[in-house]
């Protein structure tokens, strides 16, 4: 299944709200998430098969590369384009 753009950013919003105690006034799609220690190596992990499940691939951690869940934007240029 493809999801819209606005779908994604969306989702992966809801999920670092959910998943984090970043206050929302705060947060944009340039908040830096491991820089600003919001999100552990868990949650990394979670995140990725978030994206997984959105993108419909599987992601090795061998094609992953640096700054690729640096934020909300690098991710959907990472994953999504």
């Amino acid at each position: 299944m493809s999801y819209s753009e606005e779908t994604i950013r969306q989702a992966l919003r809801d999920w670092t709200k959910a998943n984090t105690k970043i206050a929302n006034s705060s947060f944009n799609d340039q908040t830096m998430l491991i820089e600003e220690q919001l999100i552990s190596s868990i949650e990394v992990l979670e995140l990725i098969m978030l994206i997984e499940e959105l993108s419909g691939k599987t992601i090795h951690a061998t094609e992953l590369k640096l700054g690729s869940l640096q934020n909300i934007d690098s991710i959907y240029s990472n994953f999504f384009c």
